[in-house]
């Protein structure tokens, strides 16, 4: 399902993208904001504070298990991994969602002028887009290394290289994202100063 919906938001970002080379504006623009975007935009700007929120949470408790671990307390790093494992498969639903939303902020783009207003928001769609595939990769390997984790906790051997290499990972897609967040940010700054 999520492939589908980020190939249909590519699509659409690349159509809006050609339409606007393509289409003849007139000089001067009115300003036009549609209701269903903002409404999109607002929503997942609320779904993406909860997968913060939970990326948060999950890192919080990778640092508490190590602290189980470096103690020898085996079953609460046991529990705790568990717990995060199901938080972590919420955080990629969220992702999920967040896809969703961004779809229908590309289905309104072409309603948005002026059109440099609507290429920021073209921008922006596309930085998120890419935000999402990197959270969706980064909820990925966490899961893997929780599994890893909680085979440790089982008494099972586990490769600590993969271990090394999983942690590496996943700090490289937080950084990922964290820029991709930071350029959407500023890019919808910018847009907005158009609605001010």
């Amino acid at each position: 399902m999520n492939s589908r919906i980020i190939f249909g938001v590519l699509i659409a970002l690349v159509l809006a993208a050609l339409a606007g080379n393509f289409y003849l504006r007139p000089i001067v623009e009115g300003k036009n904001l549609p209701p269903e975007f903002q409404q999109a935009r607002e929503d997942g700007s609320l779904v993406s504070k909860k997968i913060v929120f939970l990326s948060n949470q999950a890192l919080a408790g990778l640092e508490q298990i190590g602290h189980f671990d470096e103690k020898k307390q085996y079953t609460k790093a046991l529990e705790l991994v568990r717990l995060e494992l199901k938080r972590n498969e919420d955080a990629r639903k969220e992702a999920l969602l967040l896809s969703s939303h961004l779809n229908t902020m590309s289905i309104y783009l072409e309603q948005i002028s002026p059109s440099r207003a609507r290429s920021l928001a073209i921008e922006a769609i596309g930085s998120e887009v890419s935000l999402v595939n990197h959270l969706i990769t980064y909820h990925g390997l966490l899961s893997d290394l929780f599994q890893t984790l909680e085979e440790k906790f089982e008494g099972k051997t586990i490769d600590a290289a993969r271990v090394k290499s999983l942690l590496e990972a996943v700090n490289s897609e937080i950084r990922v994202i964290n820029d991709l967040n930071q350029r959407a940010i500023r890019t919808l700054e910018s847009f907005d100063s158009f609605y001010k």
